[in-house]
């Protein structure tokens, strides 16, 4: 339990999640009004306009990706110890809320994009601490 740092942690997860808001939302307004649109009706149409439009879809793909890659990274540098465990588990907030949703079944995406962010999540967090872990590996050269 020692190796856990809990605000790496909670500090990675919160960076990773709303990071990751904020930049789809920037991405989505180009395409849908977030001050005319209900915030009900602006899941719906994001979704769809996702699913309908492939750079799109990529684009917050990609930015989500990174996300999670920095979060994970940031995890691991602030708990400057077991950097792949506490990489991977600033995935957990990520992980969490696909859950809920899945469970309340509250979304307007389908299935397979939340089963592929539980699975990738948690990977891409852990290529975060990986790097952070590489990047105290690498000599400096004075």
């Amino acid at each position: 339990m020692r190796k856990i740092s809990l605000v790496g942690v909670l500090v990675g997860s919160a960076i990773d999640v709303v990071l990751s808001s904020v930049l789809v939302i920037f991405i989505m307004s180009g395409v849908i009004s977030v001050f005319d649109t209900h915030p009900d009706q602006y899941a719906q149409l994001a979704a769809h306009a996702m699913l309908n439009d492939w750079r799109l879809f990529f684009m917050t793909f990609v930015s989500r990706s990174a996300c999670s890659i920095l979060g994970g990274y940031i995890a691991a540098r602030i708990a400057k110890r077991a950097e792949l465990l506490n990489g991977a588990l600033a995935s957990l907030l990520c992980v969490a809320l696909e859950i809920k949703v899945l469970l309340t079944g509250a979304s307007a995406f389908p299935l397979w994009v939340h089963l592929s962010s539980i699975v990738m999540s948690p990977a891409l967090a852990l290529l975060g601490g990986y790097l952070c872990l590489r990047g105290k590996r690498v000599p400096s050269s004075a």
